[in-house]
């Protein structure tokens, strides 16, 4: 399991209860993990706080166990951070990564709000994880560290940009095509891309 995670589900557990207007109730809450074993530590650490689990209680449990059910919020806790551990779940068909249906029914159970717990840069690997955060983020959404770029996400964008046909002008629309070139702005040619810049 992971504690981080374990713990930071357990502070949008309480900020949901005790902060927002009228008050989730704790059946109107779900997290979802794709293991037994986070699924436990995360009871016990809530039950350790006084959440009431179970029953009437905060659903917490893998993704099957939400098959067909919904709640009001969902937190999914994705669990891995290490890319060796996801390469054997991959082989023996655990966790989220490299799963689509799992993927889908974890994302399609909230009514109102989803919330993911995990390792971005990670995630960002699979290409649903992927489409999620690059969504999230477009649509301001995205709270935490932003995924890293790696070689496997730019060859994908590369080929996605490469499939992008654009009109370039109303009048030729039909003749010709965009093409898409990127440029670093005069602010990035004289002190460095943004991300880059200690300001």
């Amino acid at each position: 399991f992971n504690r981080a995670e374990c713990q930071q589900v357990n502070t949008y557990v309480q900020l949901l209860m005790k902060q927002t207007r009228p008050a989730l109730l704790p059946s109107q809450i779900g997290i979802i993990t794709p293991y037994a074993k986070m699924a436990e530590k995360i009871r016990t650490t809530l039950r350790s706080q006084g959440v009431e689990v179970g029953g009437n209680g905060i659903m917490v449990g893998t993704t099957e166990i939400f098959q067909g059910q919904e709640r009001r919020v969902i937190i999914i806790s994705t669990v891995r951070s290490d890319p060796s551990l996801v390469e054997f779940d991959v082989r023996h068909n655990l966790g989220f990564l490299a799963n689509p249906k799992r993927f889908n029914v974890a994302v399609t159970r909230a009514q109102a709000l989803l919330i993911v717990v995990g390792d971005a840069t990670l995630l960002a690997r699979d290409p649903n994880w992927g489409a999620l955060i690059s969504y999230s983020i477009s649509h301001g959404a995205f709270i935490g560290q932003r995924p890293e770029p790696n070689e496997d996400n730019m060859d994908q964008l590369a080929a996605q940009l490469q499939d992008l046909h654009m009109p370039a002008n109303e009048e030729n629309a039909a003749d010709e095509d965009w093409e898409v070139v990127m440029q670093p702005s005069a602010t990035e040619l004289q002190e460095g891309p943004a991300w880059d810049r200690h300001e």
